[in-house]
């Protein structure tokens, strides 16, 4: 007898359909995946840019504060990114402030520096290369009229400096569908998102000053009237051009048949108010001579963000 047909060894139609249907799931899975990671790392570094960016603006120590705030002495209401890289916006340039005296108390020459010192960020990219500090997904201009390629102010990143009515910097991102707000639709919502980065003042100024205690050593049996002035960078000054010292200015104290070797005498401020962190000066002025007590030259005082003005020994 003739043998039959042997058995088939190929795949069905249905067993072919199947196949192709598990590897179009695994590969969109895996695409996916890939993807999410990209995104993630994306983040990831724009996250830590931002970061960059407020250390250079604003960098907290335990004994002082530096960065771009420090030799400015605020952050000027036309800010821009590409300033943390070159003198983009032509500030005076760093060295001694003069003090300021029109119809005010006080006249002791200080020397105080400030003005742009910078470079604040070290970055090989050329300050005119829009990707220099661009955020990882390239965002937009933050004004509508294009991508980041095409911006060499603020790299792609929204800026929002403080004006008379916020005092908040805004640092923004504006995600990976490069929109203002979440658009699900063209990437993971997640990293749709905008993000913002705020710098507030009292990241970079004082607490308000109502009075500050200086001891004294009070060696005269005279009247004499004193006051205690506090020097600082010119923080009202938001456009950043033209820099100058300010001053607070006591009530005056009257000194009159003491002797003492150390007295602590308050002195209360009559316009309060906070000032710019970092290095700042007092002096104990000699209203009668029109000198500073005792000739004594100002007393350096390094402030922290947020912190009270200390007890000084004069």
């Amino acid at each position: 007898m003739c043998c039959g047909f042997g058995r088939q060894t190929g795949l069905t139609l249905l067993e072919l359909v199947v196949s192709l249907l598990v590897m179009t799931i695994l590969t969109s899975v895996a695409i996916t995946s890939v993807s999410g990671i990209q995104e993630q790392a994306r983040y990831e570094k724009t996250v830590r840019l931002a970061e960059e960016f407020r250390k250079a603006i604003v960098d907290i120590d335990t004994k002082s504060i530096r960065g771009y705030v420090a030799d400015m002495g605020n952050i000027p209401s036309d800010f821009v990114l590409r300033e943390l890289l070159e003198n983009y916006k032509s500030r005076p340039a760093y060295g001694n402030i003069a003090p300021s005296f029109a119809g005010t108390t006080c006249p002791v020459s200080v020397s105080m520096y400030g003005g742009w010192d910078g470079p604040y960020l070290y970055e090989s990219g050329n300050p005119s290369d829009p990707d220099t500090l661009r955020d990882a997904w390239g965002g937009k201009d933050g004004t509508g009229a294009g991508e980041a390629f095409e911006n060499t102010t603020n790299y792609g990143w929204v800026v929002v400096p403080p004006s008379s009515t916020s005092q908040r910097t805004e640092i923004k991102t504006l995600g990976c569908d490069r929109k203002t707000g979440a658009s699900a639709a063209e990437c993971q919502n997640q990293y749709a998102q905008d993000m913002t980065f705020a710098l507030a003042t009292t990241m970079w100024r004082t607490k308000k000053i109502n009075s500050v205690t200086v001891h004294l050593a009070v060696v005269t049996s005279t009247t004499k009237k004193v006051l205690a002035c506090i020097f600082y960078r010119d923080a009202a000054d938001v456009d950043g051009d033209n820099r100058k010292v300010e001053f607070l200015y006591s009530a005056s104290i009257t000194l009159s048949g003491i002797k003492s070797t150390q007295k602590p005498i308050p002195f209360p401020i009559s316009n309060t108010t906070t000032i710019p962190a970092g290095q700042n000066q007092i002096v104990v002025f000699d209203v009668t001579s029109n000198q500073p007590y005792q000739n004594k030259n100002p007393i350096k005082i390094d402030l922290l963000p947020g912190s009270h003005f200390p007890v000084v020994f004069w």
